[in-house]
């Protein structure tokens, strides 16, 4: 059965950009349909979540309604693509940035200690490694005395207790293992990485592509006939894939 996303949609061009194939989108399919245990076309959070083995959270909540496009509250295969694509290549900034706009509600760049608070019950498993008030945390990561915390600061505040976010790093992790399987993701993020150090040459070098030595055109003509898995990711998508929110 050949699947078919339409065009066009953001789960299809993720898909077009990281080049995936049919086999990957069946595989997708299946997970869907196996989470889908009514059968209706559609799943609700509590099925998302319950098969990711993640437990409800502000944050899961955030992440949901990322997911929900359309605010139904139950989100279709279309859209279950496009969140297991964009989540699943995150770097770790992105995800500290997605975590960092789910806290900071009225959207100005900072968290004030109510959204402070929210972030500590989002997170109350990581409570005891969490330093106890707004004021503690400010002292230790406000860097320009303006007594909130921007997303520079933020960093700097993971960096310090890097279990305060864990549940979000676990969540791509499950995703990952959930949906295509940790190699193969694995081998998506090297092949971004790739077309990221590709790019680089290619704009300090005059848009010269660098020259390939006879084993790896040999390689690319045998790429050309033959199924190798994940394919090589063309540098000019990097800018759809930061519109993605990935930070590449």
């Amino acid at each position: 059965e050949k699947i078919i996303l339409p065009e066009p949609s953001k789960a299809a061009e993720a898909v077009n950009i990281l080049r995936l194939k049919q086999k990957h989108l069946r595989r997708l399919k299946r997970k869907f349909v196996s989470v889908d245990v009514d059968g209706s076309g559609s799943i609700d959070a509590e099925e998302f979540f319950q098969v990711l083995d993640e437990p409800k959270s502000p944050f899961a909540d955030a992440l949901f309604r990322f997911i929900d496009l359309d605010g139904s509250g139950t989100i279709e295969f279309e859209e279950f693509v496009r969140v297991c694509v964009t989540y699943c290549i995150y770097s770790k900034e992105a995800i500290l940035k997605f975590c960092f706009d789910c806290f900071d509600v009225d959207k100005s760049g900072s968290i004030d200690e109510d959204e402070y608070i929210e972030l500590c019950r989002s997170v109350n498993c990581a409570a005891p490694l969490f330093p106890g008030n707004f004021g503690s945390a400010l002292e230790m990561v406000d860097s320009n005395n303006d007594g909130q915390i921007d997303f520079t600061e933020f960093l700097e505040l993971n960096r310090r207790f890097p279990m305060i976010l864990f549940p979000a790093f676990r969540l791509q992790d499950r995703m990952q293992k959930l949906t295509l399987g940790a190699k193969t993701w694995t081998k998506i993020h090297e092949n971004i990485e790739k077309a990221v150090r590709l790019k680089k040459y290619i704009d300090k070098h005059s848009g010269m592509k660098p020259r390939q030595n006879i084993f790896q055109k040999q390689i690319q003509l045998l790429r050309a006939h033959f199924d190798f898995g994940i394919q090589p990711i063309d540098p000019k998508s990097l800018r759809k894939i930061n519109e993605f929110g990935c930070h590449y």
